[in-house]
């Protein structure tokens, strides 16, 4: 009698596990939806909202790569984009048009149709000015709430720079709502945009 409770119990035990596993799966794929077809949250990369749903992929900002496996479906870091586009950025690094690196010359250095730049020889990227906030807010949260290095990811000139040059959009801070409300988590560079200085910030990073 003991034995068939203790394996009852572990049964019930184990199939609440599937079930919150489930659940959490669910919802997260849920989200992941939400953001490839909802049109007010930002899409990257790209000059305008105008591709069909089925050719958009999710980018983590903040490449996979580079960061721990439970981070991975953190939505502060995941934005749409172009499968297309989602390939040619990869895990490169962020600069800028302004940067040592970059020489409009070199023919390594090769502009989309939507104006952004890729080097698969430096392999680093470059995006379109108005993205360029949004990136720089999502690494900043990615550093700031896992303690993550910018080395491998962006400058720390570019990423300062980035910031304070482009404000939160309405989309931006709509994606930052929508993900408040699903993963309870905010972004408080966006949210508390105005309140943070990010010129001395940067000794934290």
């Amino acid at each position: 009698m003991r034995y068939n409770s203790l394996l009852f119990i572990i049964k019930l035990n184990v199939l609440r596990s599937y079930t919150i596993s489930t659940n959490a799966y669910n919802h997260e794929m849920s989200l992941k939806r939400l953001i490839i077809t909802d049109t007010n949250i930002p899409t990257l990369y790209i000059n305008k909202d105008i591709y069909n749903k089925k050719f958009y992929s999710l980018e983590h900002v903040v490449p996979r790569s580079l960061i721990n496996k439970k981070h991975h479906n953190d939505m502060h870091n995941i934005f749409k984009t172009l499968k297309h586009y989602n390939t040619l950025r990869s895990n490169y690094k962020f600069t800028d048009t302004y940067s040592k690196d970059f020489d409009i010359k070199d023919k390594n250095w090769q502009k989309t149709l939507d104006g952004t730049y890729y080097n698969f020889k430096k392999r680093m990227f470059i995006p379109l000015d108005e993205d360029k906030g949004i990136i720089a807010r999502t690494i900043l949260y990615m550093l700031y709430n896992y303690k993550y290095k910018t080395k491998k990811i962006i400058g720390d000139i570019d990423l300062i720079k980035w910031t304070s040059d482009h404000p939160p959009t309405d989309k931006e801070k709509y994606h930052n709502s929508i993900i408040k409300i699903h993963q309870y988590t905010d972004n408080i560079f966006i949210s508390k945009y105005n309140k943070l200085n990010y010129k001395n910030y940067i000794k934290y990073l």
